[in-house]
């Protein structure tokens, strides 16, 4: 167990990286927007963002999942047909990409009515135009990981397309052009990543590109991408229903403070997020190999790993919820100090349940994760039109957190009933109660010491994560072993 711990740990370094760059440059683009324009432009900004993102996973068809999987398989059984298969997916993108392009420009006033804001027909027309753009790079990045490169992944989707728009972004405001240009910065972001992966795989020679079209691979990989575009249709609508509904219910301005509580709460789960990507290929091969205990054993250990390095953080972002929004956003976002606590809560059970999701993907179960899913966008969106009308963005907050609960309960349920697997061991167990005990004693010394000043802040939060630690490894609910390979 322990060599398929430590190759799930290596491997995910790199990944790890690529997505701390990422999540760093992105969040960083979104609190210069959100410090700089005011609480309404920064709700227009996400309302724009996640119509934006919909119109995207709608252009690409599920083939930024499907893509990797076909070439990987006809590169073994015919592959003479590779060729064909890339320059058929890429005349479909261009295809969709452009005509929901034109969806969007067309009804931008319609979604606005919506929405009733105006304000937004002009940034979603400027921001159609980076859909093409955003779709191929998408879908070139597919076909890189169809012959097992990850380079394309990280160096452009992670670092190269974030760092250009936060630079964009920081010249718009340097030069103190209007809002609407930061979605011309998103324009340019697109179409530079697009114009650099382009030009990569045209020198390296990864594919060949033509005007070869098969209906009968597309008809073949359209079959197959389609229900993983469903898969991730449901992931956007956890990710972003809450802010679709605050502005349909609410305005712009409740979009903007709301999404300042977002996305420091979903930083919680990135390392779980980052181990999963390795988690995959490594338990599958377990599972093939009817290794079920070890997979039990390499699931149990990562969970409580996961766990151990994730609490701290979610300590801080509960009990100075305000310190935080202050200092990152800015005062006028304090408002959504309770959302963040009620969205960190929900988070912080999702990293408890750890992977057992892509568990259940693992064992072939993809039906049963996709009902877990199904099951959480339903009622998240049942609680959104019950709860935001009457308690705004608490009950936002609420529904979210309830549903990503409610998802980790039925997957957990399933993954045991069908392989008798649950994370909650007896290290696990006394892991979470000297977790419980340290937030208690954080909390107390909140409510006295910590609140007088930000350096006693510092002081007795060093102090309390320092004894969290030590505990944890003297109750021997991680063990040094297992931290030692994860350090490796």
């Amino acid at each position: 167990m322990k060599d398929e711990l430590k190759k799930i740990t290596a491997g995910s370094k790199l990944v790890l990286v690529g997505t701390l760059v990422w999540i760093t440059l992105e969040f960083l683009s979104r609190v210069i927007i959100g410090r700089h324009f005011s609480s309404e432009e920064y709700g227009i900004y996400n309302l724009t963002l996640s119509i934006f993102t919909l119109s995207l996973l709608l252009a690409t068809l599920g083939f930024q999942s499907g893509v990797p999987r076909e070439i990987s398989y006809y590169s073994e059984k015919s592959p003479s047909k590779v060729d064909k298969l890339i320059s058929t997916a890429l005349i479909i993108i261009m295809a969709t990409s452009v005509l929901v392009s034109l969806v969007l420009v067309i009804n931008a006033e319609n979604i606005a009515g919506i929405f009733k804001n105006e304000r937004l027909i002009s940034p979603l027309r400027v921001i159609s135009l980076a859909l093409p753009f955003s779709a191929l790079s998408v879908t070139i990045t597919a076909i890189s990981r169809g012959f097992g490169r990850v380079k394309e992944q990280i160096c452009f989707q992670n670092i190269f397309y974030p760092t250009i728009l936060l630079i964009l972004i920081v010249v718009v405001i340097l030069r103190q052009y209007p809002f609407n240009y930061v979605f011309w910065a998103y324009v340019g972001a697109n179409y530079l990543t697009f114009l650099a992966l382009f030009i990569l795989i045209w020198k390296i020679k990864l594919v060949k590109i033509g005007l070869l079209f098969d209906s009968k691979l597309g008809k073949e990989l359209l079959l197959f991408s389609i229900p993983l575009l469903l898969s991730s249709i449901l992931g956007f609508v956890m990710t972003w229903i809450d802010t679709l509904m605050i502005g349909y219910y609410l305005s712009a301005t409740s979009v903007g403070v709301y999404n300042a509580a977002a996305p420091i709460a979903k930083l919680l789960p990135v390392i779980l997020n980052s181990v999963a990507f390795l988690y995959v290929p490594v338990a599958s091969k377990l599972y093939a190999q009817n290794r079920v205990n070890d997979l039990a054993k390499i699931y149990q250990s990562l969970t409580r790993l996961v766990f151990f390095f994730t609490f701290p953080v979610f300590v801080i972002v509960l009990l100075y919820p305000e310190t935080i929004l202050g200092y990152v956003f800015g005062s006028k976002y304090i408002t959504a100090t309770p959302a963040l606590r009620i969205l960190a809560v929900g988070f912080i059970v999702h990293v408890l349940f750890g992977l057992n999701g892509m568990s259940l993907v693992i064992i072939g179960k993809t039906t049963l994760n996709l009902v877990g899913e199904l099951t959480a966008v339903l009622v998240n969106v049942i609680l959104n039109i019950l709860l935001i009308p009457k308690y705004y963005l608490i009950g936002a907050a609420i529904a979210t957190t309830f549903s990503y609960i409610l998802a980790n309960l039925v997957r957990s349920f399933w993954l045991y009933r069908l392989l008798k697997i649950h994370p909650f061991t007896r290290e696990y167990i006394r892991q979470i109660t000297v977790s419980v005990l340290t937030l208690a004693v954080a909390y107390l010394l909140s409510v006295g010491l910590f609140e007088k000043s930000l350096g006693f802040q510092l002081i007795g939060g060093v102090s309390t994560f320092v004894m969290y630690f030590g505990i944890i490894l003297l109750s021997g609910s991680v063990s040094l072993k297992e931290l030692k390979v994860l350090l490796e």
